[in-house]
């Protein structure tokens, strides 16, 4: 199992390379053929392009493989951080890390983490590594709403598979494919954010605005590999991951033994799996339901079955432990 997970991530490595190198060969043709360096070069286009590319090749592969032993390290935090999710606190959710903390002892893994994002979208996500180190991450619609039972429902789901590696994989596709985005969004907060001055310096505010414009190209280019976290990142997805939701809910309702309760909670996600913070990248391999029902054209791969299909199937699997009746809750 440890080869396995070991030449899982190899493999994901050397997609993750290729991935660069296929992306860094398209916009260095784009840049080469719209800024027409070619005509003050005096020189063929497609020997201008050759040059470019190989000139930033090496080093983004260099970098790409530092990278990448970077996310091996760091994984988990990378993840935390891409979804900008706050600490939930012990003291004011106690009876949530009571059942949760229950619930790892059951399983036999440490207790995980728990944040939550600021979203009314009804959706978790569940990050780990190796170490079997994890975090779950609700929406803060789910934590307010104080029904412990959706949360737990989630949860089950979530740390029932924790110790097979394959959420640790997820965790490190989704840092690994992240990269980009990162680098866009700390720019983009770094200069365009607008900020208060001193009273003495408010006059000079006026003189931002010609820098911040100068600065436009720079962003344009960050822009485009912004693009690779909504590109790329499914892509990688869809050669690395394999579909294990379904197992995942059977493995939860062994636990827990009360089927018509988790129906329940599904049904509640039906209405609005949307949140934000779970659409970037490749976040959404590693979630309750796919956040991103809506961004049809960017739909490149179906991790996650349809709610009725994922209903239909417990009913057929748990048939002899109800006759299920949707309940109001």
């Amino acid at each position: 199992m440890l080869n396995l997970f070991r030449f899982k991530i190899f493999y994901a490595i050397v997609l993750f390379l290729c991935c660069l190198a296929i992306f860094l060969y398209g916009v260095s043709w784009v840049t080469v053929l719209f800024t027409n360096i070619h005509r003050y070069a005096w020189t063929n286009i497609q020997l201008i392009h050759y040059k470019t590319f190989i000139i930033l090749l090496i080093p983004i592969l260099i970098w790409g493989c530092w990278w990448s032993l970077y996310v091996l390290k760091n994984q988990n935090e990378i993840a935390i951080h891409k979804t900008k999710a706050s600490l939930l606190e012990a003291s004011s959710h106690d009876e949530i890390y009571k059942k949760i903390s229950l619930l790892s002892s059951m399983l036999n893994i440490p207790m995980p983490k728990l944040y939550q994002v600021s979203d009314m979208g009804v959706n978790s996500l569940l990050i780990s590594n190796s170490k079997n180190e994890s975090a779950l991450i609700f929406s803060s619609y789910i934590i307010n709403s104080n029904n412990v039972n959706h949360i737990i429902n989630m949860a089950t789901f979530h740390l029932a598979s924790i110790q097979t590696r394959a959420n640790a994989f997820n965790t490190f596709v989704i840092a690994l494919t992240s990269c980009f985005s990162h680098w866009f969004e700390i720019i983009m907060l770094r200069f365009f954010k607008t900020r208060e001055l001193p009273f003495h310096l408010e006059r000079f505010h006026p003189l931002l605005y010609p820098i911040r414009f100068v600065l436009l190209p720079l962003i344009s280019i960050l822009s485009i590999f912004a693009l690779y976290d909504r590109l790329i990142a499914p892509i990688i997805t869809f050669l690395c991951i394999k579909d294990l939701t379904l197992k995942k809910d059977k493995k939860a309702i062994l636990l827990l033994k009360t089927p018509q309760k988790y129906i329940n909670t599904l049904y509640l996600v039906q209405d609005n799996p949307r949140v934000s913070a779970f659409e970037n990248g490749a976040m959404f391999i590693s979630c309750f339901q796919d956040p991103r029902d809506h961004l049809v054209f960017l739909k490149l791969i179906d991790t996650h079955p349809s709610i009725e299909k994922r209903i239909q199937k417990i009913k057929k699997e748990f048939k002899a432990y109800f006759i299920y009746e949707k309940e109001e809750e």
